[in-house]
Parts: C-alpha cells; structure tokens; sequence
C-alpha cells in the first residue's frame, strides 16, 4: 500500500476490517505466505527480508540475513518447509521455516547473471524452480541442494511466470516473448537426462550405485513439449 503497510485479509470474513503491520516496510518488493498459515514473508528494495508469525495478535518481525540486494521473488513450498528468496545478487536463499523459529544460516544457491522474476516449488515439494532474464530456467531437486540444476532453454525473451501442475508431471512457463510453454517432469525423462549429462547409456545398466558420488552437472533441454502462441488481435 502507499502508506508503507502490509494488509491481511480473511477470505472467511470479506467485510471485516483486515489487519495491518509492517508501517516500516519501504519499498517492498515481494510477498510470500506461508500454505499452512504460520507465516507472511516480505522483502524490500533493500534487501530486508522479514517473517511475520501471523498467530500473533500483533505479528512482530523475524528478520533474516540475506544480503542488502533488491529482493526479487520470495516462494514458500507446499509443505510450508522452505522459504526461498532471490536477490539482485544473483542468489537464492532457502530457509528452514518447519519449526518454531527459521532455521540460520540458509542454503544458497548460485543464480544466473540476470535478475531472478519468479520462483515455484512442486506441490510433493521435491522440485524448485526459477525463472529469470536470461530466458532460462533452471530445476532444482530439493533433496539434493548441492547438486547443480538442469537448464530449461526454448524462450526467447525473459521468463517471467512458472507453475507445476498439481500431479507434478508438468511445469508451465510464461514469457515476455508471449509464449507459455510446457515441460514434462516425468521421472524416466529426468533419469534419461541425467543418465545422458553423466555421457552413459542407461539401457545398459542396471544400477546406479556407482554415480553416487558424483554431483549432478547443468544440463540444457532444447525444447518444450508445447508452445501456445497468444490469439492474434
């Protein structure tokens, strides 16, 4: 709002007055909630990245240290485990949010050169996703942070909008090029991808024990299941 404040409405209550904090939030940026109701993330040009415990009758903020970069995108996963927040340092942050205070310091993942617009988590909660200037979108697996991501390529201009579908098997993608685009996730063509960056044959093997050790490298897919074009005016 103008006067630098964050407003809560109950959808439950529609003309009832909604409640309102944060009258020190300047130049916010970005706002997140938490699925299970606990908490409300903001972020700010400068870098202020606050949770609000919204249990509380007169929330008061946790403040998290990221940088004192613009705060682009903030994203909590279905299962309310993870906050993650992109910065204009090139980097996203996720925090452990499943206990009663956010857990410090937070992992970091390396981001592109280009600002970071959007960020989405699978409803099972093991696939995170970013999409940003550089036209890419990179794939992470929640449950192995330290792995590099797989590299979506195919549009031509800035993604700026994702969404996983609700039984995970496809992620859209929408752009400043005017395309949205769909990817599949299946499980077999994520293994194929991975069998073909480690330059093995999966159909002749039969385990894989021996790749355990090794740290997945980005991969780029050239292109998307479908493009849908918008109407012609």
């Amino acid at each position: 709002c103008g006067d630098n404040t964050v407003r809560l409405w109950k959808l439950a209550e529609p003309d009832a007055e909604p409640a309102s904090f944060g009258q020190d939030q300047h130049n916010l940026t970005a706002l997140a909630l938490d699925p299970g109701g606990r908490w409300l993330a903001t972020g700010t040009l400068k870098g202020e990245i606050q949770l609000w415990r919204l249990a509380d009758p007169t929330p008061i903020a946790v403040s998290l240290s990221g940088s004192k970069t613009d705060v682009t995108a903030l994203a909590f996963s279905p299962d309310g485990h993870w906050l993650a927040a992109a910065q204009a340092d090139n980097r996203v942050r996720l925090w452990d949010t499943s206990g009663p205070e956010p857990v410090s310091p937070p992992n970091e993942l390396a981001g592109p050169e280009a600002r970071i617009n959007t960020m989405v988590f699978s409803l099972d909660n093991r696939r995170f996703a970013t999409g940003s200037d550089d036209n890419i979108i990179r794939l992470w697996d929640v449950t192995e942070l330290q792995n590099e991501p797989i590299l979506l390529s195919g549009h031509e201009q800035g993604v700026s909008t994702l969404a996983f579908s609700p039984d995970g098997r496809w992620l859209a993608s929408g752009s400043a090029d005017g395309t949205i685009r769909l990817w599949r996730m299946r499980l077999r063509e994520l293994i194929d991808l991975a069998y073909e960056l480690m330059g093995r044959d999966r159909s002749l093997e039969r385990g894989t024990e021996q790749y355990e050790d090794q740290p997945a490298q980005p991969q780029t897919c050239p292109k998307p299941s479908q493009i849908l074009e918008p109407p012609q005016q």
